[in-house]
């Protein structure tokens, strides 16, 4: 099996396992270290395989986290950190609108990519998530926010993220790729009306029909201008199509879709515009 689909499984289950009570986002300017290892996370550290490591590059405060890729023989060492003391999250008591952080990134090639998922649930079941995978390198700190898309009006009460370095095709080519990642933060919602969610100009509209076969219209609004991409993955995080890449003006748009070649199964289709992003799903049936 591809080593990119067995990570991308691996991180699927460390968003699917239900998470232990924790304080919210413990760590999150990453300032307590314990020999070599973020106090309150999990990372990928094995012997002398040290993936995840304190740097004095911060942001803010005295140090934040370094994910930095390694390579041993013909394999490529992906870095991959967790939250909570045992990785498998922490417990929230509100809803949030965002998560928010700041990164560097650094790329030996181009392949190579910085990945976040945030996921929330409630009672073991999830009602929140969102990911997104970076591929611009950038020299200098960055702010970024990630929306999170919910299913449901419920307060969570508990979160799993899970952030990631790594490379497409597993190159090891791409060994020494980093990211440093600081001062990590929620955004409260401060109603928990599902019509408050979503940034109200911004807009990513549900396919319909849905479910489709094959070929269906995937519309959205943007209300300002900006480089816009649209997306398709599967289920385990695997792009299967380029739908938009490019300066758009503000205004509405639709494009095609066709997944004649793609099988049945549930995929997700992600719009971003700079730091907004919105994903939702749909599904194949032939």
């Amino acid at each position: 099996m591809n080593k990119r689909i067995l990570l991308y499984q691996f991180l699927l289950v460390l968003v699917a396992i239900s998470a232990p009570l924790y304080a919210q986002i413990p760590n999150s300017g990453f300032e307590q270290w314990d020999q070599g290892e973020p106090i309150d996370w999990i990372t990928s550290n094995e012997w002398f395989l040290n993936t995840v490591s304190q740097t004095a590059s911060s942001h803010s405060g005295l140090s934040a986290l370094k994910l930095q890729t390694l390579s041993m023989n013909e394999f490529l060492i992906p870095a991959i950190i967790s939250a909570g003391p045992d990785g498998r999250g922490f417990p929230v008591s509100q809803r949030h609108e965002q998560l928010s952080f700041y990164y560097k990134f650094n790329k030996t090639t181009s392949t190579a990519y910085l990945y976040i998922a945030i996921g929330f649930k409630k009672n073991g079941e999830t009602i929140g998530a969102e990911f997104i995978t970076i591929t611009e390198a950038s020299d200098d700190f960055v702010a970024l926010n990630i929306p999170i898309t919910y299913l449901s009006n419920e307060v969570p009460d508990s979160a799993v993220l899970v952030m990631q370095v790594a490379d497409q095709v597993s190159d090891t080519s791409a060994s020494g790729s980093y990211a440093v990642i600081d001062d990590i933060s929620f955004n409260v919602i401060s109603d928990v009306d599902e019509d408050d969610v979503m940034l109200s100009d911004f807009n990513l509209a549900q396919n319909y029909p849905n479910p489709f076969n094959p070929g269906i219209k995937i519309s959205w609004q943007s209300p300002v201008s900006g480089h816009q991409t649209l997306k398709v993955y599967d289920i385990i995080g695997n792009e299967v199509a380029i739908l938009v890449d490019e300066y758009k003006p503000a205004g509405i748009y639709e494009v095609d879709f066709n997944a004649s070649k793609l099988s049945s199964g549930v995929y997700l289709y992600q719009l971003q515009l700079d730091s907004k992003i919105i994903t939702k799903k749909m599904t194949l049936i032939k």
